[in-house]
């Protein structure tokens, strides 16, 4: 059985316009289509959360280029674990809406840090599950 890798994170952007937000889509849809990542992208202002599965190389270089980019700031990492499978697999990056009850992503984050790692996963993977139906 192949294993593939899941990594989610938070960032601030100094820069919440949409032109930002929509060239950041881009760019990453752009990157994650050549190198097999997939996953969704959500934001708050200038809040971003990030969802990211694919293979563990190729996630790995996908946060590197992410941390070194200077339009995020204060990343947060929630977890880096292994999976069995992808929720988004073939969506090189989906703009996603979350649940009502996560839409705010401030205290989303909040809760997240307050929990042991595996409930976080267990949390963000219910999330990932009911964003996806929302898309």
């Amino acid at each position: 059985m192949r294993c593939f890798w899941k990594y989610a994170y938070f960032s601030d952007v100094a820069d919440h316009s949409d032109d930002v937000f929509r060239e950041i889509l881009r760019s990453s849809r752009k990157n994650n289509q050549r190198s097999g990542v997939s996953g969704i992208l959500v934001r708050d202002k200038n809040t971003y959360f990030q969802y990211l599965e694919g293979d563990k190389e190729a996630l790995a270089d996908c946060v590197l280029r992410i941390s070194g980019d200077s339009r995020h700031n204060n990343m947060t990492v929630i977890f880096s674990a292994q999976t069995a499978a992808l929720f988004f697999d073939g969506w090189s990056l989906a703009e996603a809406k979350l649940p009502q009850r996560k839409q705010n992503l401030s205290a989303f984050k909040r809760l997240l840090l307050g929990l042991p790692m595996e409930d976080r996963i267990a949390m963000v993977d219910e999330v990932c599950l009911e964003a996806k139906l929302l898309l």
